[in-house]
């Protein structure tokens, strides 16, 4: 006769599952986002923030006797301004009355608290994407294979000197295909409808539906555009601030020299001539001498490079690009800056410049600048729309059907205005052209 057993597996039936709280699968720091100084709050408006330059001082000098000769020549200083123009960015949040009444009876923590706070992270990674690597267009990932066809088609995003790859492209993110300037959108066969991305491999994107069949190589993938005709007014970032050519902010950087930067262009692999050369060139041009000793770091030169560059340069020697015959290695850290708390954890170069890792920058560039050059020119900070508009409402926007009728969802919204710029360019620096080291983001990094 069978018997029936009162063991683990009956006790299981009637236990309550007790949760821990809820970890994440990808990665959204920051960290080039908190150094960009915000500008004064007021002095932005519709039209932005008027930076004045001056280009020279006053240049009258002259030499004599003293006995009776003539004075120099009077003259002034010349003036001149960029427009630092905002850009807008926002991100919506729909909750449902099931999720919200559910989002904390016996959840890990109060799940509604969570998604919110997650989300407002996320907004802040899109920010330090593009502080850290944007052109002034809306990219996120750039094309490196003409369309070929199939369904639903794959975008390749595996260009030789593009670290990035795919890394900065969420799962379910709506979006276009622009050409590379941000300008034309790509609308082959398929038409200008929005896309979706249903998947993502470190190197290509697969969409719920077809792409224009009209994308090619070096092309752009954008978010989703709102009231845009195109995609090339995206916020500045560290490869269009810190160069030496084309304009800033409306400016041709060949007419005014100070607005261009110092770049040591096609550099290839990385040496350690090559690093000290930049440098020194970098503090030259930018009046970067150590009058304190190298002390303080808030003004010092850093290096701002991405996590393969560091792993590259700690691999150099000495050796390498002509800058001595001896010794084969040397000291990364040499003496680290003395503080109160914390500076002796800052890593220091051999050659006394401290580096600054940033997790978003680009594999092909290093970077040279200050701890106090970046500035923020914000209309309005990241946080939930205004609330004198319904869209800002403190319990969210009622959600409503295609058919016009009251749905069981809340919208919440958030949104950012401003821009980022650095008053002095000429201070800062970098090498270009760099060959990726086999630590990229899209070799490496996971992301939602």
């Amino acid at each position: 006769m069978a018997q029936q057993t009162f063991n683990s597996t009956e006790v299981t039936n009637a236990q309550v599952q007790e949760l821990t709280e809820v970890y994440k699968l990808y990665q959204n720091y920051t960290d080039m986002w908190s150094w960009a100084k915000a500008w004064p709050k007021e002095k932005v408006n519709a039209s932005g923030t008027k930076v004045p330059i001056q280009l020279w001082p006053n240049p009258s000098f002259s030499g004599g006797t003293g006995n009776n000769d003539a004075y120099a020549t009077a003259q002034a200083g010349n003036y001149d301004n960029f427009n630092v123009t905002y850009v807008n960015y926002n991100q919506a949040l729909i909750e449902t009355v099931a999720g919200v009444l559910n989002a904390n009876a016996n959840t890990s923590e109060d799940m509604t608290r969570l998604e919110e706070r997650t989300s407002a992270e996320q907004f802040a990674k899109w920010l330090n994407q593009y502080i850290s690597r944007g052109d002034s267009t809306m990219a996120i990932a750039t094309v490196s294979s003409n369309y070929s066809g199939g369904s639903p088609t794959v975008a390749v995003c595996n260009g030789s000197t593009d670290s990035i790859g795919t890394s900065q492209t969420p799962i379910n993110v709506y979006g276009y295909f622009y050409d590379a300037t941000g300008a034309t959108q790509r609308t082959g066969t398929v038409g200008a409808g929005v896309l979706q991305v249903a998947s993502r491999s470190a190197t290509s994107l697969t969409f719920t539906s077809n792409i224009p069949s009209d994308v090619v190589a070096t092309d752009i993938f954008v978010p989703q555009l709102g009231g845009m005709t195109d995609a090339s007014a995206g916020m500045y970032g560290l490869p269009i601030i810190v160069d030496s050519t084309g304009t800033y902010y409306g400016k041709s950087r060949s007419s005014y020299n100070g607005l261009a930067s110092y770049e040591k262009t096609s550099a290839g692999s990385l040496t350690a001539g090559m690093l000290y050369e930049t440098y020194m060139a970098v503090v030259q041009r930018g009046g970067w001498f150590k009058g304190d000793g190298g002390t303080n770091l808030d003004a010092s030169l850093y290096m701002v490079l991405n996590t393969g560059n560091q792993a590259t340069y700690y691999g150099l020697s000495l050796n390498s690009g002509v800058l001595t015959s001896s010794p084969q290695t040397f000291m990364h850290t040499g003496t680290r800056p003395q503080n109160d708390i914390g500076m002796q954890g800052v890593d220091v170069t051999w050659f006394g410049c401290p580096i600054k890792v940033g997790n978003d920058i680009r594999g092909d560039e290093i970077y040279f600048l200050g701890r106090d050059e970046l500035r923020t020119a914000i209309l309005k900070d990241v946080g939930q729309v205004d609330s004198r508009f319904p869209a800002g409402a403190a319990n969210g926007l009622q959600s409503i059907s295609s058919a016009g009728a009251y749905q069981q969802a809340r919208i919440k919204f958030m949104d950012f205005f401003g821009n980022v710029f650095a008053p002095q360019p000429y201070r800062l620096g970098k090498i270009s052209g760099l060959t990726l080291n086999t630590i990229t983001q899209k070799a490496t990094m996971v992301t939602g």
